[in-house]
């Protein structure tokens, strides 16, 4: 019977190393217990950064929120499916738990990170190429939305991605992703016609209407409980005109407050039927003690803005859905507004209640083309979520805790009124909640089955950390 070295052996060699690599491999780990992180060095040297060196420390800044980083043993950049492929099947080996980050934009703590595990950056997948005479746009796991929107701009055309610049392609995605042009073309996902993934075992397979289809159904929503998404491809729509967008700032009143969430209504009951290709989406702020910027009008391009925008050590996020319903948003404003009540105590912090507009006619069309994994109901809603972002650790306990009475209370509101819908949205959820489940049991059910089938071991439940899981504990 082979030895568990003989064993190490043959595996590290299979995976492509040689008796040298194999045996210093054996010396390293055998110390620091790191068998995974060493064997992916010594295959991929120049895509791992190891603790204590700058290369780690800056990846690690990476996450866009302070709360969401972790200190992972080591981070391992793919640079293709194949070297993506190789360290599932190393983690799987070695047991060894791991992380996969794509913009890292969750601001949920341990989301896109990992304490003391790998984690996997997939920023090196970041091709980019658009296909004329498809109208098909490739897009690398490792691509932001805003390098996306750049490439495609020259071709006159867009995609329905997110509406932040620095998100990450796939997490938003996966999530089912609310883009600006939601009206118009539904989910970002259903916009999705093929997923490239490498699922358990470091098998690297296509999910589309043709081939794997449950698979494809399964990730418009399912998160990373399947596999790690090296690419996606999906169909664009023309811009001749480019996009056009603004802000509208008013001052701070009760009636302003109550006409903002009227004029939400009406867009939301009238405007998006006559119009699909416009949105519209208010919010209601707080605001801690904070150096003010002059506002002059002008116009104004991303760049302009991005450094200030991106300023964000700090911040989290929490949701609910809800049928339409005016009354409902007077007291959703009233909730907020007494649930920050000392946020001027706070210093360079900001709190907002936004709502999102779900129209029952582009749920329908979606439904149409095959669906998402919340199986959203075909009726007026909106995805109302509260947007935090503070710059000092001293206001972190008040500032979380006030979200969540705030999003209690919401919700027991919402009850009360007969207008709260079971799912909650991924995108923009808190770290508590069971977005799966909200997805109903069918559901459920149905991703769980999807999810046996490509990872039987249970790689994706057990040994990967951080989002949303199937198999919650």
């Amino acid at each position: 019977m082979a030895s568990t070295m003989d064993k190490l052996s043959t595996f590290l060699s299979a995976v492509g190393l040689d008796s040298t690599q194999i045996e210093d491999v054996k010396e390293r780990a055998g110390v620091s217990k790191q068998f995974a992180e060493h064997a992916l060095a010594a295959l991929y040297p120049d895509a791992v950064d190891a603790p204590d060196t700058s290369a780690y420390d800056e990846s690690v800044k990476c996450n866009w929120s302070a709360l969401a980083r972790r200190n992972p043993s080591a981070i391992f950049h793919p640079s293709s499916p194949e070297q993506a492929a190789k360290a599932v099947q190393i983690l799987e080996f070695f047991d060894q738990q791991f992380a996969i980050r794509g913009g890292g934009h969750s601001p949920n703590p341990g989301w896109a990170s990992i304490e003391g595990g790998v984690l996997i950056s997939t920023d090196r997948l970041n091709d980019l190429h658009y296909d004329e005479s498809s109208k098909i746009a490739s897009i690398g796991a490792g691509n932001r939305w805003g390098l996306v929107y750049s490439y495609l701009e020259k071709f006159g055309v867009l995609v329905t991605g997110g509406h932040s610049s620095p998100v990450g392609c796939v997490g938003q995605i996966t999530g089912c992703g609310n883009s600006p042009w939601f009206h118009k073309y539904g989910w970002s996902c259903d916009n999705v016609v093929n997923f490239e993934v490498v699922t358990a075992g470091g098998k690297i397979i296509n999910a589309n209407k043709g081939e794997n289809a449950d698979l494809w159904w399964a990730l418009k929503g399912g998160s990373n409980n399947f596999g790690i998404v090296t690419r996606m491809d999906m169909l664009t729509f023309p811009v001749p005109n480019g996009v056009w967008g603004g802000m509208l700032e008013l001052e701070w009143s009760i009636e302003n407050q109550r006409k903002v969430a009227e004029a939400y209504y009406k867009f939301q009951s009238e405007n998006i039927v006559e119009d699909p290709g416009v949105e519209s989406i208010p919010g209601w702020g707080k605001f801690g003690s904070r150096k003010y910027l002059q506002n002059v009008l002008r116009w104004c391009t991303s760049p302009r803005i991005r450094d200030f925008a991106d300023n964000n050590p700090r911040s989290s996020m929490l949701s609910l859905t809800v049928k339409a319903d005016l009354d409902f948003y007077y007291e959703a404003i009233d909730i907020f507004y007494n649930a920050f009540e000392a946020f001027d105590k706070t210093t360079q912090a900001a709190a907002c209640l936004n709502m999102s507009p779900l129209s029952a006619r582009t749920i329908r069309l979606s439904n149409q083309r095959g669906g998402t994994a919340p199986g959203w109901a075909e009726e007026d809603q909106s995805l109302v979520f509260i947007d935090n972002a503070w710059l000092h650790e001293k206001d972190t306990e008040y500032i979380l805790e006030a979200g969540n009475q705030c999003i209690a209370r919401l919700r027991k509101a919402a009850k009360a009124r007969g207008v709260l819908m079971p799912q909650i949205w991924m995108n923009n959820s808190g770290p508590d909640d069971d977005v799966i489940a909200s997805y109903g049991k069918e559901n459920w059910t149905r991703l769980r089955d999807i999810s046996v089938k490509y990872d039987p071991k249970r790689t994706f439940q057990r040994l990967c950390v951080g989002g949303y899981k199937i198999e919650r504990e």
